[in-house]
């Protein structure tokens, strides 16, 4: 029955089964809390779950909302129950900040974090049930044949293939210039690009897709 309603519903899985990490809590308060939504939150879960795999949504946050932690559990919510072949790519501005072990920040130290903490009788075995490949810095689940890549942010993102959606993290902060290659080379990649970041500067492909026309759907924190 878990695993039936934790397929079903993306919101019973996250406040169930999810943690994070708030390396702000005051003292004497442990720094791993249960993952329970915000009304600003679930409005968000709603926005990406009419998006992802249909359209491009850009979102503006504020620190502290815990989106990037959002959108990484949505990847791996869909990477172990999706009846569907999911492929879905994740993006920073260096492959050092997007995917390195032993350090939180990193959005694949996050989805490590959380393959640690899940059941295992819902995540399965290491290397029987899925693969974690560090130097090639993707994640396959071997029952479903879904798969998280993670990329820097450059021109040769996602080169040559396609995916169901494709996550860009902090995206005011790639370096100008791969900024525009990025966003170049994933449009074709995906028709759901999840652009997130808080502003940086006007100078920037962040600014310009926030502020120009598109089909893209917009949601500020």
């Amino acid at each position: 029955f878990l695993l039936a309603q934790c397929a079903e519903d993306f919101s019973f899985f996250v406040e169930t089964f999810a943690w994070l990490v708030e390396p702000r809590a005051a003292a004497g308060i442990s720094p791993i809390l249960p993952f329970i939504f915000w009304p600003s939150q679930r409005k968000f879960v709603d926005v990406l779950h009419r998006c992802a795999g249909k359209r491009d949504l850009l979102v503006s946050k504020a620190r502290g909302e815990g989106v990037s932690w959002t959108i990484v559990y949505y990847m791996v919510w869909l990477w172990l129950f999706s009846r569907e072949i999911r492929l879905m790519g994740m993006v920073s501005r260096s492959m050092d900040i997007c995917d390195s072990p032993g350090d939180m920040d990193p959005l694949g130290a996050k989805i490590d974090w959380l393959l640690e903490r899940l059941p295992k009788w819902m995540v399965g075995k290491k290397d029987v049930h899925f693969l974690r490949n560090i130097s090639k810095h993707y994640f396959v689940n071997l029952d479903t044949g879904s798969q998280i890549t993670a990329y820097p942010a450059t021109g040769d993102l996602g080169s040559g293939g396609r995916k169901f959606l494709i996550f860009l993290d902090e995206a005011a902060k790639f370096a100008r210039g791969q900024d525009e290659d990025a966003m170049e080379a994933s449009e074709p990649a995906s028709d759901s690009r999840i652009i997130v970041s808080t502003y940086a500067g006007v100078d920037n492909a962040y600014y310009r897709m926030m502020h120009e026309e598109s089909n893209a759907e917009k949601f500020y924190f």
